[in-house]
């Protein structure tokens, strides 16, 4: 076991690579409660994988279905078990992955033993899987009458073209009810294999003991070999102007969906979204003179939302606004061509994210989030992400956002509709 240090956080931890090829990060701190995250490098997006003889196709909605079968036990249920020591659990499944996590100060070492011999064993029989299918379609319809799933759905068939973030995480009707027992432990046996999954634990542990009755309840885990699908996004967008008509929208609304490549540049990907990220709050945050403006003149009502998706190579970056006025779209065409962030906003907002890491030491889950959403991204904790943060400069900010292209986007137009039309 290596120990290592974060100085931007002043923030030692502990890392090992089991023979089995799993990775455990283990991050001490002077809190009482404990939290322990057990990945797995399996979610919605993987649509098939390769086992060295063949493809095997992923049904949709797989991942998200086998996290909910994962909590089925032969004796008590999972979330019964960690209650009665007052501790809290649960789980998801993102895009790239799903994680199981506990979080409590009591019977640390007995939670982690069952935490990881629990997503180990699984337990599914055809009485359990077709309770689900139940469960997961009423999930399914709550959803698809929502006006959040439309407004996603519609963000990213129009953005995207091949990339598998296009698919649904909870599946369709058919798909759900086509899932079966032998589905969900074939992807247990390829996905929640050590060498595909890590664990993360924070709080106040011996790390030393731990790392002991991890090496123990390991030891005799498997390990296979198989590789997913990279797909090649295109730079264009998948639609340029979409329409879009529903009982489910109250009000007008536009957005501009500009899709940016951000791959092939001397600098970081991580490096490129943060300066993004500041880019596009200095120029349509609440307080940005851009957005007073349309205000004052009616252009919009309310605020400009701003929200992100990030693909492999590509950020997706997402406009909205409640308007049908035409001048909106032109508006922000003509604004986001022109970089106008002067080096007193830029050292700001520097000062912001340092002290939110300089902080971070006094939450452990906020520690424990970090090195998740690192290890996820780089498959594995990369520093120079952390340590990057300091080396922010300006002219780097202004000559990133200059390289970057603002003229591949979509216009969805949103309206009101009847029901059933």
């Amino acid at each position: 076991m290596k120990k290592k240090r974060i100085e931007l956080l002043g923030l030692d931890y502990y890392y090992e690579k089991l023979e089995n090829g799993m990775d455990i990060y283990l991050i001490p701190t002077y809190h009482k409660k404990k939290i322990a995250t057990l990945v797995s490098k399996f979610g919605y997006r993987h649509d098939c994988f390769f086992d060295y003889k063949k493809w095997h196709p992923i049904k949709e909605g797989a991942a998200h279905f086998l996290e909910h079968q994962m909590k089925e036990t032969e004796g008590e249920g999972k979330y019964d078990f960690f209650a009665k020591s007052g501790t809290v659990s649960n789980a998801g499944t993102s895009p790239n992955d799903t994680r199981y996590y506990f979080s409590g100060s009591n019977n640390f070492e007995e939670n982690l033993q069952y935490l990881i011999n629990s997503t180990f064993s699984p337990h599914f029989t055809d009485k359990t899987v077709e309770k689900e299918k139940g469960i997961i379609l009423e999930e399914i319809a709550r959803y698809e009458s929502s006006l959040s799933r439309l407004k996603t759905k519609t963000i990213i068939e129009s953005a995207l073209v091949k990339s598998d973030l296009r698919n649904f995480g909870l599946g369709t009707k058919e798909s759900v009810l086509s899932i079966t027992k032998e589905d969900l432990y074939f992807m247990h046996e390829t996905f929640y294999q050590p060498s595909n999954m890590f664990l993360v634990v924070t709080g106040g542990f011996d790390p030393k003991e731990t790392i002991k009755l991890i090496r123990k309840i390991q030891s005799s885990k498997r390990k296979k070999s198989f590789k997913t699908k990279k797909i090649k996004e295109p730079n264009r967008v998948n639609e340029k102007d979409v329409a879009v008509k529903s009982h489910l929208i109250k009000s007008p609304r536009m957005e501009m969906i500009y899709k940016i490549n951000i791959s092939k540049k001397n600098i970081s990907k991580s490096l490129i979204r943060k300066y993004l990220s500041l880019f596009i709050k200095h120029k349509f945050g609440r307080g940005s003179d851009f957005v007073n403006e349309l205000r004052k003149a009616g252009i919009i009502t309310g605020f400009i939302s701003t929200d992100r998706i990030v693909d492999e190579n590509h950020v997706i970056v997402i406009l909205s606004a409640k308007t049908n006025n035409p001048k909106f779209i032109e508006k922000i065409k003509s604004h986001i061509s022109l970089f106008d962030a002067d080096e007193d906003y830029f050292l700001r907002q520097k000062k912001i994210i340092l002290s939110s890491y300089l902080y971070m030491p006094d939450s452990f889950s906020k520690i424990n989030n970090m090195f998740v959403g690192v290890i996820k991204e780089y498959d594995f904790f990369n520093h120079d992400v952390i340590n990057e943060n300091k080396k922010l400069n300006y002219e780097e900010f202004r000559k990133t956002i200059e390289l970057l292209k603002f003229n591949n986007y979509s216009i969805i137009k949103y309206e009101k509709g009847i029901e059933n039309e």
